[in-house]
């Protein structure tokens, strides 16, 4: 799931780079940290960004 907009798209663990068509381009892990935390805060995407 892009942390930046929300949409999924499923990849194969040698993708190690995030993009979508929105225009948000990071590593995959950082992206998934940002997922992770944003979930653990209980917050959205975009607010636990912010953080």
């Amino acid at each position: 799931m892009c942390s930046s907009c929300g949409t999924v798209r499923k990849k194969t663990l040698a993708e190690r780079w995030h993009s979508c068509e929105y225009g948000c381009e990071l590593d995959r892990d950082h992206n998934a940290a940002l997922n992770r935390k944003a979930l653990w805060l209980g917050r959205s995407l975009q607010e636990a960004q912010a953080s």
